[in-house]
């Protein structure tokens, strides 16, 4: 995430659905979307809702 131009970050795990705010260990924050398995084939548009609802202030 240090080395990328935009806050997001996408987790694929066998949990629920939820973006959290989150920080890297040098401080960048970012917003993590964490996304079941099963929703895998949807990642383009839950990608877009992550970009189209979540900014960091600035």
């Amino acid at each position: 995430m240090d080395a990328c131009d935009h806050p997001y970050a996408i987790r694929m795990l066998a949990n629920r659905f939820s973006v959290v705010p989150a920080q890297t260990a040098n401080g960048k924050p970012f917003f993590l979307m964490n996304l079941p398995y099963y929703l895998g084939t949807r990642i383009p548009e839950y990608a877009g809702y992550l970009v189209s609802s979540h900014s960091l202030p600035g």
